[in-house]
């Protein structure tokens, strides 16, 4: 994000990639940035090798932690990480209102609207979005269901918002915005369905692996739109997956003397907890840990994992401790940590991500330069 951000005139807070300089990017009238979610690079170097998507990567970029679509997708409408912009996971404790959000729906844990949804969004999402750092024309284009959104309105400024109800519909609707007009635009198209099929077939299942080839057959026909436009597409994803099951789950209600040490329940992810735990309890639950669950979990002080540079590096949010609890649980191999409340139906999944691992951790970085006419002042 710093690359493109440089490459309209903006500043940065991070350092730009050293296999895409802003240099690349500022002769071009078209800069796309397409965004599939949960596509990892160890996934597609080693499944999709000889493809027309691998044929355009340029290497392996990270993504932030945890490594998940609500701080990452973040990352992508703001361009700082999450030290900066404060969003730690699907499920957050959100202090100044009182309550376990999950934040991309904009709901409470239970799944209760939030009161005035959008007004209260914009006192939670103070960061400014890249469409409102971005002087040049912009679009912002994702699936209909999640357009209207107040974490969608909340970061996506002054773009033209485009929703759309399928596959093709994505990428007819990068090719319509590409000849729109002819002066300098971004656009940011984001699919959001490969990652629902890794969750619940696995990110490398024959479903998975179907819908890859289904987005290879759509990218081809926009290449061949945009021949001569003056175009750089590059495609990456917010994360990548590890495939588990139900019996590699650690579910929290068969250790009570665990539970009966923390004050909240777990927020963050199932592969990356954040645990708030009772001062006097501390000893006690660090103990228990140790002693029943390191097979499974590594535990880590909240506060050293933040001063490490975990969430990122410079100037840090002010709420970002209080978002990330006392300790981290974070999870080996492919094991999870799953916490049920009262209203919530237990369920399993066969993918998951938030974690470490260097599946879940890696993203590929796919570029496609399209050389064309210069670009209108």
């Amino acid at each position: 994000m710093s690359s493109i951000l440089n490459s309209f005139g903006c500043q940065a807070d991070y350092p730009e990639l050293s296999i895409l300089k802003s240099k690349e990017l500022i002769p071009k009238k078209n800069v796309i940035l397409i965004v599939v979610d949960g596509l990892g690079y160890e996934f597609l170097n080693k499944g999709f090798a000889g493809s027309l998507l691998h044929g355009g990567v340029r290497g392996k970029i990270s993504s932030v932690f945890p490594s998940t679509t609500a701080t990452a997708i973040t990352t992508f409408l703001t361009g700082t990480a999450p030290q900066q912009h404060g969003i730690t996971g699907w499920n957050m404790w959100l202090k100044e209102l009182g309550v376990i959000s999950t934040i991309l729906p904009f709901t409470s844990r239970m799944g209760v609207s939030l009161s005035s949804p959008f007004d209260v969004a914009k006192k939670i999402f103070k960061h400014p979005s890249v469409f409102e750092q971005i002087k040049s024309q912009s679009f912002y284009i994702t699936p209909k269901k999640i357009s209207n959104s107040a974490y969608t309105l909340a970061h996506t400024g002054n773009s033209k918002k485009i929703a759309i109800n399928g596959l093709g519909e994505l990428f007819q609707s990068i090719a319509k915005s590409v000849k729109e007009n002819n002066r300098k635009k971004y656009i940011y198209a984001y699919w959001n369905q490969y990652d629902s099929i890794a969750h619940s077939n696995g990110f490398d299942s024959s479903a998975a692996i179907f819908h890859i080839e289904q987005i290879q057959g759509y990218l081809k026909s926009l290449m061949l739109q945009l021949k001569d436009t003056s175009s750089m597409v590059i495609i990456t994803a917010d994360h990548g997956f590890t495939n588990t099951a139900k019996e590699f789950t650690i579910e929290l209600k068969n250790h009570p003397e665990l539970v009966s040490c923390l004050t909240l329940p777990l927020c963050g992810e199932s592969r990356a907890a954040y645990c708030y735990v009772k001062s006097s309890k501390k000893e006690k639950f660090e103990t228990y840990i140790q002693n029943n669950l390191s097979d499974f979990m590594e535990l880590h002080s909240s506060e050293e994992l933040w001063k490490a540079g975990l969430f990122g590096t410079g100037h840090s949010h002010d709420l970002l401790l209080d978002r990330i609890g006392d300790y981290i649980l974070l999870m080996k191999e492919n094991y999870i940590l799953k916490d049920f409340l009262l209203t919530e139906e237990e369920h399993f999944y066969d993918g998951r991500h938030g974690g470490c691992s260097e599946n879940e951790m890696f993203v590929p970085l796919i570029v496609y330069d399209f050389n064309g006419k210069e670009t209108e002042e």
